[in-house]
């Protein structure tokens, strides 16, 4: 599979987003739209009930089978459940939300549209920071080619203090074509814009920036491959081939206090580096305290800035930055958009 390691920003790369046709629930479905959507989520139990209900998102998102999702996607076409915009748009979205321990929501806006795909030879205009697991993106490609679908859009912030776009999408989002409160309290607002001049107006916005890869990165990985293998196939791909693009939802780094919550990761020491040894590394930029295994986790982590839990040898510590050090000046050599270099996620 594609690897996708992190690469600093580079001015000179410019991101190309268009507008598209998408295929989108019809009514009545789009009426109950809080029971056919959520997040792709890891709980069997959660799963098997979204897989009971016949029109859910997860039967095209996370099928069961690629068999399974080619022949749903076929019938729900057939049936009208489906239906296809008959004109270019950007779909206006917005997330409404409570961060943990605020009173005050959050909303977090963007627009949804085609993302371009880097060539190999291209300059990166969308920057990923994690790897990937080949079984995962051999899943999502297979599925990819046989359904011709980007049902899940991967996660790309732009930066622009200016707030440009920010007033067009709200006018839209006063009057969606959806609104819905669905998994975690979280309200979603969708809308289209389709007139010329803010489609003009949104890639103005978008055209010089250098994309920063939120969420998505298997998804990515995937549409890489699949374009990688239809030019094997069949040569180079003319530039509206709908696999020279990935679906991307779009939002500003400088939006309504941009948040990123805590994450989980197993790490397996490298060889030579035992348990005391990584700790005594860590002690040199941050301060380690016992941390209590049934206190609760986001409650510790939220109570001041630059915290992480560790798990090691089965004893729990808590990791605080130690005062005096100078995340930003670590942060700075890789070109970050400052609104993203002020995330507390060191």
């Amino acid at each position: 599979a594609p690897r996708l390691p992190f690469r600093a920003h580079d001015p000179s790369a410019v991101a190309t987003i268009r507008a598209l046709r998408a295929w989108r629930y019809a009514p009545p479905a789009v009426g109950r739209a809080e029971r056919l959507m959520a997040p792709l989520d890891d709980d069997p139990a959660l799963s098997r009930l979204h897989y009971r209900l016949s029109e859910h998102a997860l039967h095209l998102a996370s099928p069961r089978s690629v068999a399974q999702a080619v022949d749903r996607l076929q019938r729900w076409r057939g049936q009208g459940v489906l239906r296809r915009d008959p004109l270019p748009a950007y779909y206006a979205y917005a997330q409404h939300y409570t961060a943990y321990g605020e009173a005050q929501p959050r909303v977090r806006r963007g627009v949804v549209g085609w993302l371009r795909l880097d060539d190999a030879d291209d300059v990166p205009t969308l920057l990923p920071h994690e790897g990937t697991l080949d079984a995962a993106v051999a899943g999502l490609t297979e599925l990819l080619a046989a359904t011709g679908l980007n049902v899940t859009p991967v996660h790309a912030l732009y930066d622009d203090p200016s707030h440009a776009l920010e007033p067009l999408l709200d006018d839209y989002l006063r009057a969606p074509l959806l609104a819905t409160t669905a998994s975690a309290g979280v309200t979603h607002r969708m809308a289209m814009l389709q007139h010329r001049g803010q489609l003009r107006q949104v890639e103005q916005v978008l055209a010089g920036q250098t994309l920063i890869l939120a969420d998505g990165h298997h998804r990515l990985a995937a549409a890489l491959q699949h374009k990688a293998r239809l030019e094997a196939a069949h040569g180079p791909l003319p530039e509206r081939h709908p696999a020279r693009y990935v679906l991307a939802y779009c939002s500003n780094t400088a939006g309504d206090r941009l948040s990123i919550y805590p994450f989980h990761r197993v790490l397996r020491l490298p060889r030579g580096l035992d348990a005391a040894t990584l700790l005594a590394r860590l002690e040199e930029h941050y301060t380690l305290e016992p941390l209590e295994a049934r206190a609760p986790l986001h409650e510790v982590l939220s109570a001041a800035p630059h915290r992480m839990g560790l798990v090691l040898e089965r004893r729990w510590h808590l990791l605080t930055l130690r005062p005096g050090a100078d995340p930003q000046r670590l942060l700075a050599a890789l070109g970050l958009p400052a609104s993203v270099n002020r995330l507390d996620y060191t």
